[in-house]
């Protein structure tokens, strides 16, 4: 365990980052927060920090929060650094972050230093298992799931990787946040959560665990401020390993109050749970042991453990009591500010589910139909994405998207000058075909006899190179009064 706090890092506890040797000389980090190389240094010893690097498999990034990333460019250029002093090879190294990380990664390879050499990206997103859903957008409940990364990739990565099954799912943090599961080839399954409010799909991929490694930022008296940053508590991370069925749950990302050690009284007194601190090494075999520490700790770290105590009793002193009595009361009003914005954001989690409901119903419904949709409905569609992501509402309704709607109403007659030039632009004929073609017009309007003559005639968008007209009259032109003539000479003036 090579960083055990969250948000920052503090004296005694470095951002997030987990060295996991999967086999012997097959190394893999899961998180990489700033400083993490310094830490295996700390931990290892220049050689053996060297040893790490040249054998290091791959890295897994949960997220694109700095406390969770920072660190992996450090550990790129040093790796490069350590193979080209020795004149040798550079292996592959495989990356597997989020769609995002991956373009910043490229970015910066492009715009600052090289960085991705002999690297694969692996999307997080890929690795995500999808049910099938039939033509009415309908979950098939009997097929089996499917997901989008190339098999051969996949077998190649988890071969080199020392692994036998990798898979995630989507945590409840922030946008494109991700919970992890491995097994190893030896048949040892570790989960990892990242950070993520508990949830019931994480608990579905870990199921029997050999360790869960999951975040625990904060007490659980704390509950209302983890709601609303999307954490977990201590029982929170407690329960989530009792419901899959965890031999044992390592709890880590603490937050900087607990700057030494959390408070215990939520976990000591719980079989196969444990507390996760800087420069922890645990294997299968001791990681039972962790809860021996805690007599030692709160010795060690005396002073700091009472006050703890001190402001966790008058924390829940002031979520006990009957705060009616108080309205006045500074606590109070941080304590309803809270359970308001708790609401407003239940409210418009809510709000985004029913959008997502009504946008499936309409596809369901165009399928039932088998039509494209009416201009009224693909509004109505355009304005629930709206809701969603403003932009991607405004290009979804834009006339020039290859959708439904905008193929449904491109042959009808254009509404405002803008429109009327654009198409003026996209015709332009010659001006004496437009001319010829308006003669033939009027003139099989005026006599039925040459309707059909008029009919043969190409459309003016296929005569491009038409040389002018006769001065003496064609005998489709030959009786149109000169009257019409003149009126046609106009519109050509106009024209140019």
């Amino acid at each position: 365990m090579l960083g055990t706090a969250s948000a920052m890092c503090g004296k005694y506890r470095n951002n997030t980052g987990i060295l996991v040797e999967v086999k012997q000389d097959h190394f893999i980090f899961l998180d990489c927060g700033e400083g993490s190389l310094n830490q295996v240094v700390r931990l290892r010893g220049e050689e053996g920090a060297r040893r790490v690097l040249k054998n290091l498999k791959a890295i897994y990034i949960s997220h694109q929060h700095a406390d969770h990333h920072l660190g992996s460019i450090d550990l790129l250029t040093t790796r490069e650094e350590i193979f080209k002093e020795s004149n040798e090879a550079i292996p592959p190294l495989y990356i597997v972050v989020t769609r995002k990380y991956s373009n910043f990664m490229t970015s910066y390879h492009k715009n600052i230093q090289p960085v991705l050499t002999n690297l694969q990206l692996i999307k997080n997103e890929d690795l995500i298992f999808h049910t099938q859903k039939d033509e009415y957008y309908e979950e098939i409940l009997d097929a089996d799931r499917v997901r989008f990364v190339d098999k051969n990739v996949l077998d190649e990565f988890q071969k080199y990787a020392g692994l036998s099954y990798i898979e995630t799912c989507r945590a409840l943090h922030c946008r494109d946040a991700f919970c992890l599961t491995l097994t190893t080839e030896n048949g040892f399954k570790l989960t990892f959560s990242g950070d993520t409010r508990p949830i019931a799909r994480l608990v579905e991929i870990g199921k029997d665990s050999d360790l869960l490694i999951h975040e625990g930022s904060i007490e659980h008296c704390m509950i209302k401020d983890a709601i609303i940053k999307k954490h977990s508590t201590f029982t929170e991370a407690i329960n989530v390993g009792k419901d899959m069925k965890a031999k044992f749950t390592l709890i880590t990302h603490f937050s900087q109050r607990y700057s030494k050690m959390p408070p215990l009284e939520e976990i000591e007194n719980e079989e196969n749970v444990g507390i996760a601190f800087d420069n922890l090494v645990v294997n299968p075999s001791n990681v039972q042991q962790i809860r021996l520490l805690y007599p030692a700790l709160k010795l060690m770290f005396s002073k700091e453990y009472d006050e703890m105590l001190d402001r966790s009793d008058a924390l829940k002193m002031t979520m006990d009591r009957d705060l009616d009595m108080n309205p006045d009361d500074d606590e109070r009003q941080d304590v309803d500010y809270k359970t308001e914005l708790i609401r407003k954001l239940d409210q418009r989690y809510k709000k985004k589910q029913e959008i997502f409901k009504g946008i499936q119903r309409w596809r369901k419904d165009m399928v039932d139909k088998n039509k494209p949709p009416s201009p009224e409905k693909f509004e109505q569609l355009s304005n629930l994405i709206n809701k969603v992501s403003p932009d991607t509402g405004s290009r979804s309704a834009s006339p020039s998207r290859k959708s439904p709607a905008a193929r449904s109403t491109s042959n009808s007659p254009p509404s405002g000058g803008a429109d009327k030039k654009i198409i003026k632009r996209s015709r332009s004929p010659p001006l004496v075909s437009n001319i010829h073609d308006k003669l033939l017009k009027i003139k099989s309007k005026e006599s039925p006899e040459h309707s059909i003559k008029s009919e043969r005639v190409k459309p003016a968008t296929k005569k491009r190179n038409v040389s002018p007209p006769s001065p003496v009259r064609s005998s489709s032109t030959a009786d149109i009064p000169d009257r019409l003539l003149k009126v046609v000479k106009k519109d050509a003036g106009s024209q140019k």
